[in-house]
């Protein structure tokens, strides 16, 4: 997904980064954009932004619109 390229392509991170190396916000975007590679018919996010910055925020709720509109 989007969200899964924007967190490796904009991070100092790559995908052989281990998750405990993670700060909170990456380990909270890397658990999205798992369940969002599924691809799941419903998704349920109890404070999806936690731990984020301001910008990434704005990013996750945009990719999260994105997702949503391409599912319906």
């Amino acid at each position: 997904s989007s969200l899964c390229c924007h967190f490796i392509n904009n991070s100092k991170h790559s995908l052989e980064t281990k998750v405990k190396n993670l700060s909170l916000g990456q380990k909270h975007l890397v658990a999205i954009a798992r369940a969002i590679n599924e691809s799941p018919e419903w998704m349920i996010l109890d404070e999806p932004c936690v731990f984020l910055d301001p910008i990434t925020e704005e990013k996750l709720i945009q990719n999260l619109n994105t997702f949503a509109e391409n599912k319906t």
